[in-house]
C-alpha cells in the first residue's frame, strides 16, 4: 500500500482516500463542520484545513486526496491559526445564545433553563438533579439568594422576570419532603483524605463534591453546629434552622464527617492537618486572629487575606487551598465547588485548576421583533407574586420571607420561560471547536442576522441565525428528493441557507426534517426535547 507522512509519522493509505479519511483511519482527528461521509465533501467550513509540504496554500482535508510521499501537518501553528480564524468568522455571524442569560448571570452557573423545563413537565427529580450539579444547598439558596439571575432574565422586557429563586426553592423543598431525597452517586474510594476548615457555604459545598469523587472528607468548624454565616448571621425569618439542618444532613449522609467546636490555633493546627491529610481547604479564617495564626504556620497573607493562585486556589504551601472570600452565599457556594474541582485534580496527580467561565455566544439585548419571537412560544401568565398567595397558606409557613409556590403555580411560572438557551448546546460542534481553538465569540465585530424561530408540528425547530451555511441539510434534502427542501438563497457574501420561495418551515422538509436535525452541526435545526 502507498504511504505518506502525517505529523512526521509514516502511515499507509487506501488509493483514492482523502486526507481526512486517511487521518481518521489512523486515529488522527481532523475537525470538520460540514462533512458527513455519506454526503461527500462540501468544503464550506474550512475547519479541516491542513498543511502539505511544498504547497503555499492550506487545503481542506475533506476533499484533498492522499498521495504517496506526501508530508502533511494537521496541527501546525499555521493550521491552528487558520482554523481559529475560520471559527471566529462563523461566530461573528452567529445569532443565538449558547447558554441562557440567567445561567451566565448566575454566580453558580446553574443550568436554569433546563431545570425550569423539567419542572414545567412535572419532573422534579430531574430538576433537583440538574440544580445539584452546581449547588449543594438549593433549599438554602432558594430562600436567601439575591436573585442575580433574575436581573438578566429577558422576560422582564415583556412584564417581569421568571421567578427563578422561587422555582429553585420549590424543587429543593419538594425533594426534601419526599420519601427518598436525591443523593448523588459516589465514585469508588480513592484512599485520599481531605480536611476542610470551616462549615459555611463554601466548606459544605466543597465537601459535597469532593465526597462524590470518592475522597474522605472531614470538616472542622469552631462553632457548636455547622452552617457558618448561614446559621449565625442570617435572620431565621429568612432561613429557618430546620431547613439548613436538613440540607446539611444530606451532605453528612454521603459520608462527610463533622468535627465541631474546633478552633484554628487551639484545637486544630494547619501543620498537623497538612501532615495527616492529602489536601487541606481553608474555607474560613477571614478574621484577624485566624489570619495571624495561618501566617504563623507559614501561609502568605496579603492586604485582602490569604495569598492564593487565582487559577487554582492553591496557597504557597503545597496541598493547601483557599478560595477568595465572599459575603454572598451563592458566590461562596461556587467558590467551594471550584475549590473541590482544583483539589480533585491535585489528588489525581494533575495540575490543580479551577474552571473558566462557561463559553457562550451572547445575543445581548433583543430587538422588539426578536423579543416577540421568543414570547411566541412562552405562556402569557403574569409573574406569580407572593402577596397574591392565600394568607392561610402563609400562616402555615411562619417567618419565611420568600413565600413558596404551590405545584400548579410552578407549572404556570415555568411556562413563562422564553427558552433562550440553545437546544444543541451540549452537542454543537461550532461551540466544541471554538473552545478547543480558543476562538472568541466577539473577536470579529460585524452586524449579525436577526433571530428567527420556526417550529414544525413534529417537534423540529429551525433557527436561521445559527446556520453556518455548511450545506448538510441541502444535501440531505436532495437525498430524500424533497419537493421543497432547504436551499441556498443569494450570491457571494450574501448567500444564505434558507427556506425556498418564502415558505414557512411547516411546509418544507416533509421527509428529511429529523435527519436534518440530527446532522446539523449547530443548533440551527434541532429536535424539541425538554430534557436538553
Amino acid at each position: 500500500m502507498p504511504e505518506l507522512k502525517i505529523n512526521g509519522k509514516t502511515y499507509s493509505f487506501e488509493e483514492g482516500a482523502t486526507l481526512l479519511e486517511t487521518a481518521a483511519a489512523h486515529g488522527i482527528i481532523i475537525p470538520t463542520l460540514c462533512y458527513l461521509k455519506e454526503l461527500g465533501a462540501l468544503t464550506s467550513c474550512f475547519i479541516c484545513v491542513v498543511e502539505i509540504e511544498g504547497r503555499a496554500a492550506l487545503v481542506p482535508a475533506c476533499s484533498a486526496k492522499a498521495a504517496a510521499g506526501m508530508s502533511v501537518s494537521t496541527d501546525s501553528e499555521r493550521v491552528k491559526q487558520a482554523r481559529k480564524r475560520a471559527l471566529e468568522l462563523l461566530l461573528s455571524d452567529h445569532t443565538g445564545d449558547c447558554l441562557g442569560p440567567c445561567q451566565t448571570g448566575c454566580p453558580a452557573h446553574i443550568n436554569i433553563p433546563k431545570f425550569i423545563r423539567e419542572l414545567k413537565h412535572g419532573d422534579n427529580r430531574a430538576a433537583i438533579r440538574t440544580i445539584k450539579e452546581n449547588v449543594a444547598l438549593p433549599a438554602v439558596l432558594g430562600r436567601i439568594c439575591p436573585e442575580v439571575c433574575e436581573k438578566v432574565c429577558r422576560r422582564k422586557e415583556k412584564d417581569a422576570p421568571v421567578s427563578i429563586c422561587h422555582l429553585k426553592r420549590f424543587a429543593a423543598d419538594f425533594d426534601m419532603s419526599s420519601a427518598k431525597p436525591f443523593l448523588p452517586g459516589l465514585a469508588g474510594a480513592t484512599g485520599k483524605k481531605i480536611s476542610i476548615i470551616g462549615a459555611g457555604p463554601a466548606g459544605l459545598t466543597a465537601a459535597y463534591y469532593l465526597r462524590q469523587r470518592g475522597h474522605e472528607v472531614v470538616i472542622y468548624d469552631k462553632n457548636e453546629k455547622p452552617g457558618g454565616t448561614l446559621r449565625y448571621e442570617i435572620a431565621k425569618t429568612r432561613l429557618p434552622d430546620e431547613v439548613l439542618d436538613e440540607e446539611i444532613a444530606l451532605i453528612a449522609k454521603l459520608g462527610v464527617k463533622f468535627e465541631q467546636n474546633k478552633s484554628l490555633g487551639a484545637e486544630i493546627f494547619l501543620k498537623e492537618l497538612v501532615k495527616n491529610y492529602d489536601a487541606v481547604l481553608i474555607a474560613a479564617g477571614s478574621k484577624k486572629d485566624d489570619l495571624k495564626q495561618l501566617e504563623k504556620e507559614g501561609l502568605h497573607i496579603g492586604e485582602n487575606g490569604l495569598v492564593t493562585d487565582k487559577e487554582s486556589y492553591e496557597t504557597n504551601v503545597t496541598g493547601v487551598f483557599a478560595g477568595p472570600k465572599s459575603t454572598l452565599a451563592v458566590r461562596a457556594s461556587e467558590i467551594g465547588r471550584q475549590a473541590a474541582k482544583a483539589i480533585d485534580k491535585y489528588l489525581s496527580g494533575l495540575k490543580p485548576k479551577i474552571e473558566k467561565r462557561p463559553f457562550s455566544v451572547k445575543m445581548g439585548k433583543l430587538s422588539k421583533e426578536e423579543l416577540e419571537v421568543f414570547l411566541k412560544d412562552s405562556s402569557d401568565f403574569a409573574r406569580f407574586l407572593p402577596d397574591m398567595v392565600d394568607m392561610v397558606f402563609v400562616e402555615e409557613n411562619p417567618g419565611e420571607e420568600r413565600v413558596p409556590f404551590f405545584a400548579g403555580e410552578v407549572i404556570e411560572e415555568s411556562g413563562r420561560c422564553l427558552r433562550c438557551d440553545c437546544r444543541k448546546e451540549a452537542s454543537c460542534f461550532l461551540k466544541k471547536y471554538a473552545i478547543e481553538y480558543n476562538a472568541g465569540p466577539e473577536a470579529l465585530k460585524g452586524e449579525k442576522r436577526g433571530f428567527t424561530r420556526d417550529i414544525k408540528r413534529i417537534g423540529v425547530v429551525y433557527e436561521s441565525g445559527k446556520c453556518i451555511m455548511c450545506g448538510i441539510c441541502i444535501k440531505i434534502c436532495e437525498k430524500y428528493k424533497e419537493k421543497h427542501g432547504m436551499t441556498y438563497i443569494g450570491r457571494g457574501f450574501n448567500v444564505r441557507v434558507s427556506l425556498p420561495f418564502g415558505r414557512k418551515f411547516e411546509k418544507v422538509l416533509e421527509e428529511a426534517a429529523e435527519e436534518c436535525a440530527k446532522s446539523c452541526p449547530t443548533g440551527a435545526i434541532s429536535k424539541i426535547n425538554y430534557s436538553l
